[in-house]
């Protein structure tokens, strides 16, 4: 019995250990999101991460992480000339969302809150795209 309790204090003790380093080494706040009124201006800003993700700044500069099922070309790329966010039959851009990349389709896997790019430290590779900016080669 005393070896039953030591056994679990430590798978305990294992699993507060890996809810800490998680979450310090993910920037993602709360897990899975939505963004609602995508339609009436609920998107101010987005970066691309890579052919894979983006960063959606809403309202209230809330920042979000869409990753998408399968690659979304030239979303990084610096000639990427039209982007638009298609929200779900709920007006609320999230899971099963699309964004419209040039004419390419881009399905979202998965939406997350996110740290201010510009406050958090080393996400991903660093490398980031915005629609505001003019990115020099």
């Amino acid at each position: 019995m005393k070896h039953l309790q030591i056994v679990t204090a430590a798978m305990i003790i294992l699993a507060l250990y890996a809810c800490t380093t998680t979450s310090a080494a993910n920037p993602s706040l709360v897990g899975r999101a939505s963004i609602p009124f995508v339609d009436h201006g609920g998107i101010q800003d987005w970066r691309a991460v890579s052919e894979k993700a983006m960063l959606i700044k809403a309202r209230h500069n809330q920042w979000y992480r869409a990753t998408f099922r399968r690659r979304c070309f030239n979303l990084d790329d610096s000639i990427t000339r039209t982007v638009s966010f298609i929200p779900g039959v709920t007006g609320s851009f999230g899971e099963h969302s699309e964004v419209l990349v040039d004419d390419q389709r881009c399905r979202v896997k998965m939406l997350e809150k996110w740290l201010d790019p510009d406050e958090a430290e080393d996400q991903d590779d660093g490398r980031f795209v915005s629609n505001t900016e003019n990115p020099t080669s």
